[in-house]
């Protein structure tokens, strides 16, 4: 008898299928299939579970590291391997900018979207759009 797995365990955006238990994703458009490495899974199975809703960094490391007795201590740990999950979605998709549902929120986190977020486009937790790490410095200067 096969076990039909949960909707809990399947989460879709976009054109991607994620399969939490098997940590594969798949691209319904290109037929990719990818299976993702330890820490990427980790990040992917928070932000799938939480889908739609901001994940903060200290929560995705945590969740990178849990039940290990000395975890990684910087939290670029997370960056680097939230760019990993982007390269992964982008090369199943063809180089059709799948890393762009998963949008960071400058020095808070990030989220897994229904639809894709302009990468170059960051949002500060007020909702608004920001320029970045030089973008308000850029605008001083240009005011003057």
């Amino acid at each position: 008898m096969e076990k039909s797995s949960s909707t809990a365990e399947v989460v879709q955006f976009g054109m991607f299928t994620y399969h939490i238990s098997t940590r594969t994703i798949s691209h319904s458009g290109t037929g990719k299939t990818s299976r993702l490495p330890f820490y990427p899974a980790r990040i992917m199975d928070m932000l799938a579970k939480k889908k739609g809703r901001l994940v903060g960094k200290e929560n995705l490391h945590f969740a990178m590291y849990k039940g290990q007795k000395k975890p990684w201590p910087k939290l670029t740990a997370v960056d680097d391997t939230v760019r990993r999950v982007r390269s992964v979605l982008d090369a199943i998709s063809d180089g059709a900018r799948g890393g762009d549902y998963i949008s960071g929120t400058w020095g808070e986190g990030y989220r897994l979207a229904d639809e894709p977020t302009p990468r170059r486009e960051v949002f500060h937790q007020s909702g608004g759009p920001r320029g970045g790490r030089f973008g308000t410095a850029l605008r001083a200067i240009g005011r003057q």
